[in-house]
């Protein structure tokens, strides 16, 4: 039976989701705005695409970033990360009169480094926030706002760059992270010190991350499972395009609403998140997650509009369930000491398949029609989810463990 979170952990978790979402409003504004920068300092279409790598490149480094979150208080180290990124952010005000576009891309290149380190502090921090039964419904939170943030943000940071230039961008973005600094400042977090790490060499450290995730039972299989999910939902929407123009010969327009119905079923699946696990546990919610990503896929491939938009939400709704409940398990599995360098290695096993599989979902419309790479998500969703199934059906070799995984 779950315990009544006290009075400080419910202010913690609405102090926690409010900083998260309102800092997600201003750097996916932030993110868009400044390849629309480049390409209208350039010309270049291809340089404003790279933006976005600069931003994503950082994701590699999740490993080798990890051991600062744990050698450091979690919460002042936050307050200075988002101060930090609302420095970066004010450079880029140099860009016109001094420097020029590459500054966009080192500015970018060190939001990303911000954005590694911002969330693996976020998800060591968490537990000691608002306790371990509260993790999912918090995760689940946060992922409907921010879900419902990239709804809005993207026309947002066009509509302001259009409107009042590259500044006005820059100062939302820095509001949103002082906010986000502000409420983590005023969070009630009972941290533990940091471990000594006198005489310990930093590549030891990243080791010894690897191996804390590798150690939690059941958290390394959930891991790449999470990965799966997110790996096959960027491939699927890497067709998007050629599915809504090449197939069913709609508008791209269509896109906008595909991308809305998406954007529903993940708020859902963010709120619904929390009350799935405590009733089915860990295994039923992640092959739930997967099934419905699966038949999410399958229905997206029919390219009958009613029944792709009915694929967007299922696909939007499971993805972020698979997502909360791993991160929410991680989160309440990683001894404290070392939960930096677990979720940031994490983060990266996560994360960085996620570009090249959408790259990849693109390049194959070239050469087969996009209802093939749709079959083939689903059927590689749907293989995981009864995977994962089979292993529900399985007798307990030695029990469950806090993961929820037989062991």
């Amino acid at each position: 039976m779950r315990t009544p979170p006290a009075p400080d952990e419910r202010r913690n978790a609405r102090l926690f989701v409010t900083g998260a979402v309102v800092s997600s409003v201003g750097t996916t504004a932030m993110t868009l705005a400044a390849g629309i920068w480049v390409q209208e300092l350039t010309g270049d279409a291809s340089l404003a695409a790279l933006v976005g790598a600069c931003v994503w490149a950082p994701t590699l480094l999740g490993p080798v970033l990890g051991p600062l979150v744990d050698r450091r208080r979690r919460q002042p180290l936050l307050v200075q990360a988002n101060l930090g990124a609302a420095a970066v952010v004010l450079a880029l005000l140099l860009v016109p009169g001094v420097a020029g576009p590459w500054l966009v891309f080192v500015a970018m290149a060190a939001y990303g480094v911000g954005f590694v380190v911002l969330d693996a502090a976020e998800a060591a921090l968490l537990p000691a926030a608002v306790g371990p039964d509260a993790l999912a419904r918090v995760n689940g939170q946060r992922a409907a706002g921010q879900e419902s943030v990239k709804l809005v943000a993207p026309a947002l940071g066009a509509g302001l760059f259009a409107l009042a230039g590259a500044p006005a961008v820059v100062a939302l973005d820095v509001a949103t992270f002082l906010v986000a600094a502000g409420a983590i400042a005023r969070l009630r977090a009972p941290e533990p010190p940091p471990s000594p790490t006198a005489g310990t060499r930093w590549r030891d450290e990243v080791v010894d991350g690897y191996r804390a995730l590798r150690r939690m039972p059941g958290a390394w299989r959930l891991t790449l499972l999470g990965a799966t999910a997110l790996t096959l939902h960027a491939l699927a929407s890497g067709t998007t395009f050629a599915l809504v123009s090449d197939v069913m010969g709609r508008s791209p327009a269509t896109v906008g609403v595909l991308a809305a119905a998406q954007g529903a079923g993940s708020v859902a699946g963010g709120l619904g998140a929390d009350r799935a696990l405590s009733r089915w546990g860990t295994p039923a919610v992640v092959a739930t997650g997967l099934a419905a990503s699966a038949a999410g896929c399958a229905l997206r491939a029919t390219a009958a509009f009613p029944a792709v938009v009915a694929g967007a939400i299922l696909v939007g709704a499971g993805v972020v369930l698979v997502l909360v409940t791993t991160v929410s398990v991680l989160q309440r599995g990683a001894p404290a000491p070392v939960a930096g360098r677990v979720m940031a290695t994490a983060g990266t096993v996560l994360n960085v398949p996620v570009p090249v599989a959408t790259a990849a979902g693109a390049g194959l419309v070239a050469v087969v029609d996009a209802r093939v790479v749709l079959a083939g998500c689903a059927l590689g969703a749907g293989a995981a989810a009864l995977a994962v199934r089979r292993s529900l059906r399985r007798g307990p070799a030695g029990g469950c463990s806090s993961t929820g995984w037989r062991t």
